[in-house]
């Protein structure tokens, strides 16, 4: 089972950022459910097998007040998107940095799950991170770090549900 969590402050920003994942997990034939951020911690995860944060629109930052410390002691594969990339940087000790992108970007990667070379993504953020201790960079373009990884912990800063879903679906899959 995986569990989806919603990381937005407004109902409405579940249909653009939360259901797409939704469906890309459906349709991989895994069972999920969505809980939104504030009602997580270390005992509500246990159930789970894979864990996804979600991102959220542009402007909703709210999630970065919350605490997300049982992150730290999980042992199961967690993948962030965007907001939940963001999260698990603050999380490790990275900070969050401005930086704008909306539309089609290009990353450059080199990794298993992103791609070799120059890829093609949808970007939709006004916040990105500094490269937490002991993370991998996975992927990055003149803006920063676009995606990072560690032991069990993947995270990109852009939204796989618009172009990508072949990242999320090798993700549950591996």
């Amino acid at each position: 089972m995986i569990l989806i969590i919603d990381m937005s402050s407004n109902p409405l920003s579940r249909w653009e950022f939360v259901e797409p994942i939704r469906k890309i997990v459906k349709d991989a034939g895994f069972d999920c459910r969505i809980e939104h951020y504030t009602k997580i911690n270390a005992t509500s995860i246990v159930k789970y097998d894979r864990i996804i944060l979600c991102g959220t629109a542009i402007a909703d930052n709210e999630f970065l007040r919350h605490d997300f410390s049982w992150l730290r002691a999980t042992k199961k594969p967690v993948f962030g998107v965007c907001a939940g990339m963001e999260v698990i940087a603050k999380t490790f000790g990275g900070s969050i940095v401005d930086t704008d992108e909306i539309g089609m970007i290009e990353i450059d990667t080199d990794d298993k799950l992103l791609g070799k070379g120059k890829v093609s993504a949808y970007g939709l953020h006004g916040k990105g991170v500094s490269l937490p201790e002991g993370f991998t960079e996975t992927a990055s373009n003149g803006s920063g770090v676009q995606g990072m990884k560690k032991d069990n912990i993947y995270a990109i800063q852009f939204h796989p549900e618009v172009r990508n879903e072949k990242i999320l679906e090798k993700w549950l899959k591996n």
